[in-house]
């Protein structure tokens, strides 16, 4: 029985001594030494790629673009004139770069402002307050898109990065501060006979008023804004 012991422990010391890539993982160093070719390539689970985290969009700039009310055709682009009243309306896509407003959108503070303006200063772009009827202004439910203070009227902002949409804070429309309190939602206006950008409440009743005093080939359109880099 002893001699048996002594011989099975003797065949184990012979193993581990002519073969120790039995316990420990062969190399091509191993195998190269041995006149061995090297090992075949060992196949290895591919890494997944991280997909990068979304955060929410702080700034952004470009050029202001416009659109008719399904964002799809282009109309022109924000003018950026230092001498026209009212002040920003829209350019013919075919104008010179220059004359098309650049702006950048703040998304931690909901503005937007122009940044190659030929125009003198305030530079926030927004509301002109208030929603009151004065001589050669704009009629109740209706106040300009222009340049304004960093007010509340300035404060109105939202940017989709996937579309590159503006639009107001919460919703599609424009929620504009009321002077009576609470807001009010509206859209953008584009007069095409006098070329003035403008946020509108009641597009129904302002549709019927233009096709009593506009030529059929200028009458006001519902546009949307978009903010894209300059080609």
């Amino acid at each position: 029985m002893h001699r048996l012991a002594v011989l099975a422990l003797s065949l184990l010391v012979l193993c581990i001594t002519a073969f120790p890539s039995a316990l420990a993982r062969e190399t091509n160093a191993d195998r190269l030494r041995r006149g061995y070719p090297p090992l075949p390539p060992t196949r290895r689970g591919t890494a997944k790629r991280a997909n990068p985290s979304i955060s929410p969009l702080q700034t952004s700039g470009g050029v202001l673009e416009v659109r008719d009310q399904s964002g799809t055709q282009r109309l022109g682009f924000v003018e950026n004139l230092s001498d026209r009243s009212p002040l920003l309306g829209v350019s013919d896509p075919g104008t010179p770069q220059s004359q098309h407003l650049q702006a950048t959108f703040s998304g931690s503070a909901h503005t937007l402002v122009a940044t190659n303006a030929a125009f003198p200063a305030p530079f926030f772009l927004g509301s002109d307050f208030p929603f009151v009827e004065e001589p050669n202004q704009p009629p109740p439910g209706e106040v300009l898109f222009t340049n304004v203070p960093s007010s509340s009227g300035a404060q109105v902002w939202s940017f989709n990065p996937t579309t590159n949409e503006l639009t107001g804070k919460s919703t599609s429309t424009v929620a504009l501060p009321n002077p009576s309190g609470g807001t009010v939602p509206t859209v953008f206006w584009w007069d095409r006979f006098e070329n003035v950008l403008s946020f509108v409440t009641d597009v129904p009743t302002f549709s019927n008023t233009a096709k009593q005093t506009e030529p059929p080939d200028q009458q006001p359109l519902v546009v949307t804004f978009f903010l894209v880099q300059p080609n």
